[in-house]
């Protein structure tokens, strides 16, 4: 898988991995960018969006 992922974490630290609507749903969703990312978090409802690019 080429690109970025989005990984939700809950108040109360549970973490969720953002899937694509279009394939498995194990599947994660790759974005092209990092902006793409913080975008679709953002379209979601996110308020506060961390970047660890570890």
């Amino acid at each position: 898988m080429n690109g970025y992922i989005l990984i939700v974490k809950t108040a109360n630290n549970n973490v969720h991995v953002m899937t694509s609507q279009r394939e498995e749903s194990n599947t994660p969703r790759a974005f092209k960018s990092i902006d793409a990312a913080a975008a679709n978090a953002q379209k979601v409802g996110f308020k506060q969006i961390s970047i660890d690019l570890s």
